[in-house]
């Protein structure tokens, strides 16, 4: 039952990363994503691990004579979180510090801008924009994707879960 819970949740979560990955930079070159937390990509991407959970439950259950306890759900969920958050993390490590560098000073300027708005001293600005630049190594993005992605499906999964298990009856 535990192997289950982990082959499907690893499954599911390479499945789910890899659509994400790809809805994701269909919106970055389509333009829909300018970096300013307002763009469509975070509903999207909140979608895209909800369907992701759906479909690794329903997978799991029709593995496991169509049962599954809200524990299952919540470690299979778990499981797919720490996989996409891996895969995730390391694809915008590689792609914003190599393929890509010019949306790190995309994100900077937007950053920028809005602590500008916000009346920030430039002591502040400049305290928060050394610290956004070091959590865009590669080492820092992989580790907050992953914590992430992980805790985000930790808590998805246990809100699923009220509507997706389906527990053996005791009276068989």
């Amino acid at each position: 039952m535990k192997n289950l819970r982990l082959k499907t949740g690893a499954t599911y979560g390479v499945i789910t990363s890899v659509l994400s990955i790809l809805i994701g930079m269909t919106l970055h070159f389509m333009g829909l994503n300018d970096f300013s937390g307002g763009g469509s990509s975070g509903w999207v991407n909140i979608l895209i691990l909800v369907l992701g959970i759906y479909l690794g439950v329903e997978a799991f259950k029709k593995q496991n004579e169509g049962f599954a306890t809200t524990g299952d759900i919540v470690m299979m969920s778990v499981f797919l979180g720490l996989v996409m958050g891996l895969i995730s993390g390391i694809y915008s490590a590689i792609y914003l510090n190599y393929i890509d560098p010019t949306v790190i000073e995309k994100i900077r300027n937007v950053a920028e801008a809005k602590m500008e708005e916000a009346g920030n001293t430039e002591e502040q600005m400049d305290m928060a924009l050394g610290m956004m630049e070091k959590m865009m190594q590669p080492g820092w993005l992989i580790l907050m994707a992953t914590l992430m992605n992980t805790i985000f499906s930790l808590v998805l999964g246990a809100l699923l879960s009220l509507f997706l298990k389906k527990e053996p009856s005791v009276f068989e």
